[in-house]
Parts: C-alpha cells; sequence; structure tokens
C-alpha cells in the first residue's frame, strides 16, 4: 500500500516525513533513487533520514525509560524491589537505613543511637494559691 493517509491537524513537517519514508521503502532503501524522484539533494535525504532515525531512537528510549519508571514505582508501592527490575533508578542505599518512601525514612532500631528526648523545662507550678482571705468568685489573683 503506497497510499499517505492525511488529516486536517497534520503538520507539514509530519506530512513530509511520510513522503521521504515511503518513498525510500518504495524505491528498495535505495537513496540516490530516492533523492532524484523527490527531486532533493542525496545528502538532504541522508540528514533527513539521519533525524527521523534520531527521533525514532529518543522516542523508544523515553518509552523505555517511562514503563521502567512505572515497573518501579509499582514494585515500590507494594514495598519491594524485584531483582528484575532496572535498579538505575532506585535511591542509594543509606546505612542504618531499611527503605525510602515518599520521603520518609525508617532507621533500624539496632542502628539509632540512645538519644535523649527532647529537652523540656522542669515543671513548674502554674496555678497560683489565693489567699485564704480572698473572697470567693474573686478573680483578682488567678492570672
Amino acid at each position: 500500500m503506497n497510499e499517505i493517509i492525511w488529516g486536517p491537524g497534520m503538520s507539514l513537517a509530519a506530512v513530509e516525513k511520510l513522503v521521504i519514508l515511503k518513498a525510500y521503502q518504495f524505491f528498495r532503501f535505495n537513496k540516490t533513487t530516492t533523492a532524484n524522484a523527490l527531486g532533493i539533494s542525496t545528502r538532504t535525504l541522508d540528514n533527513k533520514l539521519e533525524q527521523y532515525d534520531k527521533e525514532a531512537g529518543l522516542a523508544k528510549e523515553r518509552e523505555m525509560y517511562e514503563q521502567r519508571k512505572r515497573e518501579e514505582f509499582l514494585a515500590r508501592s507494594r514495598g519491594q524491589l524485584p531483582n528484575n527490575i532496572n535498579t538505575a533508578f532506585a535511591t542509594p542505599q543509606i546505612p542504618g537505613v531499611l527503605g525510602t518512601h515518599a520521603g520518609a525514612r525508617m532507621e533500624s532500631i539496632a542502628n539509632t543511637a540512645e538519644k535523649p528526648a527532647v529537652s523540656m523545662q522542669e515543671r513548674v507550678e502554674v496555678q497560683k494559691v489565693l489567699p485564704a482571705d480572698a473572697p470567693k468568685g474573686s478573680t483578682k489573683g488567678k492570672r
């Protein structure tokens, strides 16, 4: 099938790419014949094909990267990192840390030093006692 299907919204660059790739395929990947048939130089055809290969390679790399990220996310949400997932995206392991998730760290009890609790002032009497001669219901001296 040597038809090129165009639709509204397709850019000129996208149509050009389709035409060049279809012609290149039609002429059985012969660059000279394809370039002559399209009325462009062989060098221009070479540059276009190289650009298309690069775009296809980048798209494939991006797709693989996204797939690895999805797999790792699912594994981490389950609390595990299977061996078949590429650990290039894994967070570095810190000694004494069992795992990390969403910015939280879980430390092993065995590896934590005994730390004093948060220092607090010694408890001081807060409420004053009213003198015995103060009238009942008076607020004087309570504050």
